[in-house]
């Protein structure tokens, strides 16, 4: 009988110490609520950081606004959320001609007067392995490309003529004059 008495003392040791653990665990996981999950963001950025209305959408843009930033644009990104963007920043209107060397996923882009006007949309197609890349060039003089995640302008049913307001902080921005 002593022998029964000791294990069974035994096993009460061990659920007694067992027990806070068990259940500080459970009272934690149930009842925790104040922790909210933060956005994953797949890439890190060092460019200023905007948000831009389109169709009553807010999007966080990247804004490259100098040769090297604009050179590289979204070049090696394996993704960009739906909801993410770049915005070319050029000391005036000109004609522009993007490309989509090294670019890894496809992109919409749309040039941009200085009044908010989309002078232009294409859906930019990452370059087929060995072919050259394709030139998407603006139909009129533009201050702005803007490119975002493939298929964004038409899920959103943004076309030609169309305005974007840019904001006065993006305006401010005076862009390094582009290399020509």
């Amino acid at each position: 009988m002593k022998i029964v008495h000791d294990i069974i003392g035994v096993n009460w040791i061990w659920l007694f110490l067992l027990l806070p653990i068990f259940s500080g665990c459970e009272k934690e996981s149930t009842t925790n609520t104040d922790i909210k999950p933060r956005p994953v963001i797949s890439y890190k950025t060092t460019l200023p950081i905007e948000t831009i209305t389109i169709a009553d959408q807010p999007f966080i843009i990247e804004l490259a606004s100098n040769n090297q930033t604009r050179q590289k644009g979204l070049m090696s990104r394996k993704s960009l959320e739906k909801n993410r963007g770049m915005l070319f920043l050029f000391r005036k209107e000109g004609d522009l001609s993007f490309h989509m060397n090294n670019c890894l996923i496809d992109i919409d882009i749309a040039f941009i007067k200085a009044t908010g006007e989309i002078t232009t949309i294409h859906e930019m197609k990452k370059p087929l392995p060995g072919k050259p890349s394709l030139l998407y060039d603006t139909k009129a003089k533009s201050k702005y490309a803007l490119e975002l995640a493939a298929g964004t302008f038409a899920r959103l049913g943004v076309k030609e003529g169309d305005i974007i307001t840019i904001p006065k902080t993006i305006k401010q921005i005076s862009p390094e004059a582009s290399i020509r």
